[in-house]
């Protein structure tokens, strides 16, 4: 890698857009890059490394806004634990979602098997509790409706148009 890049050369080097790079630039994710005498960006190595941390931050789901703070905290004597406390508390938030997500995958399997007594719409879309009736249709404001048809191993969805039969 060269000493100096340009916009273009950083784009590559880190798999971010030259607008993201400039849109970095712009919050204080990155410092001002020093400009050629045309005006042209020039990205210095430490720039450059920089970016490639913050794409693998953003692919880890790291919040502009905390990155922001990070990027504030760099070159100071604690930034190696601003670094470490900004993680500890994205994990946090992580394991946090987490939870949430598994227990809706269970509320969901739950409605899915047909063990859930909260779940009838999707019993009666199974082919479940309500295998006597063929068709329902239930009304979305401002949407139509929508016309639900049991059928024993799977179901269908076909919208209707409002004022169609």
């Amino acid at each position: 890698m060269s000493t100096n890049m340009s916009i273009g050369e950083a784009s590559r080097a880190t798999g971010l857009s030259a607008q993201t790079i400039r849109r970095y630039e712009q919050m204080g994710l990155l410092p001002p890059a020093p400009r050629t005498e045309s005006g042209y960006r020039n990205y210095r190595r430490e720039d450059v490394v920089w970016l490639q941390y913050l794409r693998q931050a953003r692919d880890l789901g790291f919040p502009l806004a905390r990155l922001a703070r990070l990027s504030r905290s760099l070159g100071t004597a604690g930034d190696s634990a601003a670094l470490h406390r900004e993680a500890r508390e994205h994990l946090d938030e992580v394991r946090i979602r987490l939870a949430d997500l598994q227990r809706i995958e269970a509320k969901l399997a739950a409605w899915v098997s047909g063990t859930d007594s909260l779940g009838p719409p999707v019993g009666m879309l199974l082919g479940g509790a309500a295998e006597h009736r063929s068709r329902s249709t239930v009304g979305h404001p401002g949407h139509g409706s929508v016309r639900y048809q049991s059928l024993p191993t799977s179901f269908s969805v076909r919208r209707r148009e409002p004022n169609q039969p």
